[in-house]
């Protein structure tokens, strides 16, 4: 069993090794731990770049890994420009990480702890890229401490065997040519303890494919509802994370997560909403299809073709769709949507870097929704779908909104 103390001077001894220097991110390695399970190792460095060991536990974490590598390569340089991508990119990883930074990129728990390790240890944390930083990341969540016993074990295992496995390849046992990118291998390079000492065999990458979320839409009278709705209008439609994250980072309780947004433009009136926003991480799929349904019976206007801008898109919807007599489409253009999509995460990431310690985002994004009803015409809010006005309508019944407004609202909205 290795504490937290140890873990550290392992760390350390692994960045000595600077097997960053002979390997990239696709010649990776495998760790088999005491219980038998095995991790797929990963460094990353060879560019100069990010300096970090990240290990992808089981088949699930190898899944997320494999898609990371294909995702990147399918959409290099689109990532500034594209909310999908870049989200996809920040978001996908269920993996272990211990990454070495500059102090400006070191969270302030994360410091406190590296500081007093590094003092027990004698390590100068002066030179570059000195502190490091171990993180579990997972899925849509913000990445957190590693705490657990379980990813303290897993994680010392795989630096120990790195180092390992280094030595062997800078003594000549191992030629670095021989471990070929995990994309064309037969093979990978297995590490194990037998009695206390590391031994190096070899393993199969077990065959596995990533798959977006395709959540079934089991709800038989609101399916006939939206059947029998005229279908006039052509809605562009996207799924992403967001880039702002909610909740606090340091909360070892709750962590903080980006949140899965549905979002739909409609081409006939120019009219952009979203449709609904993940209120915690993992949010049930459910929730989102029920209040797209809900959005059109009570607009009582019905696309008759949805544009999936994005592939979660297209899987999350293509049951929905399929059964309520809407054409579903992944190939048209959904460009003004993609503008909508980075004009909100853009206000959404000032409103959240304005936001101060003592406020929320949540708080901060409701009073942005309040912003944006007051600055309205009285025709513009009369004009809005059915679903929109019940929802400030709702919002007034619960005594939610700030006085002049609700006044505005009993007056317009009856």
């Amino acid at each position: 069993m290795i504490n937290k103390e140890k873990l550290y001077q392992t760390a350390y001894a692994f960045k000595n090794e600077n097997l960053w220097r002979l390997l990239t991110d696709e010649q990776i390695f495998a760790v088999q731990h005491e219980d038998g399970t095995i991790s797929y190792c990963s460094v990353l460095g060879r560019l100069g770049q990010n300096y970090a060991l990240n290990v992808y536990t089981g088949p699930e974490g190898l899944t997320t890994y494999k898609r990371l590598i294909e995702f990147a390569s399918k959409n290099m340089g689109h990532a500034d420009e594209d909310p999908f991508v870049s989200g996809e990119l920040t978001c996908m990883q269920e993996c272990l990480s211990c990454s070495f930074e500059n102090l400006e990129l070191v969270e302030d728990d994360q410091e406190k702890e590296i500081r007093k390790y590094a003092k027990k240890l004698g390590i100068n944390l002066r030179l570059p890229n000195m502190y490091a930083c171990m993180y579990h990341m997972t899925p849509g969540v913000y990445p957190y401490l590693i705490q657990s016993e379980k990813d303290v074990e897993i994680m010392g295992d795989a630096l120990e065997a790195g180092i390992v496995f280094s030595r062997q390849i800078h003594e000549g046992k191992i030629r670095a040519i021989e471990i070929l990118p995990q994309s064309i291998a037969p093979s990978i390079f297995l590490l194990s303890r037998r009695n206390g000492k590391w031994e190096i065999g070899e393993t199969k990458l077990p065959d596995v494919k990533f798959s977006y979320p395709a959540p079934q839409f089991n709800n038989e009278l609101i399916q006939v509802k939206i059947k029998k709705l005229k279908k006039t209008e052509t809605w562009q439609m996207g799924m992403i994370y967001g880039s702002f994250y909610v909740g606090n980072p340091s909360d070892p309780q709750k962590h903080a997560f980006f949140p899965l947004i549905l979002m739909a433009f409609t081409e006939e009136t120019n009219y952009v909403r979203v449709v609904h926003m993940a209120e915690e991480n993992q949010e049930d799929p459910q929730k989102f299809l029920a209040d797209l349904a809900d959005q059109i019976v009570q607009s009582g206007t019905c696309p008759k073709i949805i544009r999936c801008r994005d592939e979660r898109c297209y899987h999350f919807l293509e049951d929905f769709c399929r059964k309520t007599g809407i054409e579903i489409d992944d190939k048209g253009n959904t460009s003004s949507l993609l503008g909508f999509e980075k004009d909100f995460c853009d206000h959404m990431n000032s409103q959240a870097a304005a936001a101060g310690e003592d406020e929320t985002l949540p708080e901060v994004m409701m009073e942005a929704v309040f912003e944006n009803i007051r600055q309205m015409s009285d025709r513009e809010m009369l004009s809005l779908p059915m679903g929109v006005k019940q929802a400030i309508k709702n919002l007034s019944v619960q005594g939610l909104l700030p006085p002049d407004l609700n006044r505005r609202v009993k007056k317009l909205l009856k």
